[in-house]
């Protein structure tokens, strides 16, 4: 009995409760009423504190790096130029 007292509210809570009751009328578009004037006041604030910097020293001017050279530069090679010319001919 109780079994079939709980199924049946059940099934008729179901039925029930997918029903939607709408307004078929057409929906009214919200009303917004501004103010015609606005003031905006601004007023000064005094603000009081510290300057608060970092300690330490700030190094503005860097050294140029130093690097080992990869290649060697020669100075007169001419000879080795007019040999090369005999090679592409």
């Amino acid at each position: 009995m109780t079994r079939t007292a709980f199924i049946s509210c059940f099934a008729l809570s179901s039925l029930l409760s997918t029903t939607a009751f709408a307004d078929d009328g057409e929906p009214e578009a919200p009303t917004v009423i501004y103010a015609q004037e606005t003031d905006i006041i601004f007023d000064g604030l005094d603000v009081t504190g510290e300057l608060v910097r970092p300690v330490g020293a700030q190094v503005m001017a860097r050294r140029r790096a130093e690097f080992a050279p990869m290649i060697q530069l020669r100075r007169d090679f001419n000879a080795e130029v007019l040999a090369s010319v005999d090679h592409t001919r």
